[in-house]
């Protein structure tokens, strides 16, 4: 009986761990830019300004905030990273994101997986956690897509 308590308490240890691992980024991104966080619900963060989506919650930010953010409220949708092209190439974006699993859908648009960055779905049948398209003087990076207009 207690090994099988033992192993119920790990498996849902193991359990939460998973959960919430999947909504931290793994890596110190590096890049300057701003932020928009999408939540499905009402959030009120110190880190910026908000604005009500519907039921949800569009957070608007500095990239540098956006692991508190995340840290603090980690049931978010998706976020769009937006970096000025003239501060960061689009290669050296993704060589830093290091992306697998990569299709281009148009001039521009990639999508791929990064061990980077949190919150996967599937398209086409790969896994795919980022897309990146680069427009006028911006790049845009999602997770795990693109969110908002561009």
């Amino acid at each position: 009986m207690k090994k099988v308590l033992l192993l119920f308490a790990l498996l849902i240890f193991f359990a939460f761990l998973s959960f919430g691992a999947n909504a931290q980024i793994k890596n110190n991104l590096n890049f300057t830019g701003d932020v928009q966080i999408f939540y499905a619900n009402e959030i009120k963060s110190a880190y910026g300004s908000s604005i009500k989506n519907g039921k949800g919650t569009i957070i608007f930010s500095s990239i540098k905030n956006l692991k508190k953010i995340i840290h603090m409220y980690p049931n978010f949708a998706g976020f769009t990273l937006i970096l000025n092209k003239y501060g960061h190439s689009f290669d050296c974006v993704l060589n830093k994101l290091n992306l697998k699993n990569l299709f281009y859908k148009q001039n521009k648009s990639i999508y791929g997986f990064s061990l980077v960055m949190p919150k996967s779905i599937f398209i086409n049948n790969k896994k795919i956690n980022t897309q990146i398209t680069e427009l006028k003087s911006n790049i845009y990076i999602g997770c795990p897509i693109i969110l908002g207009s561009y």
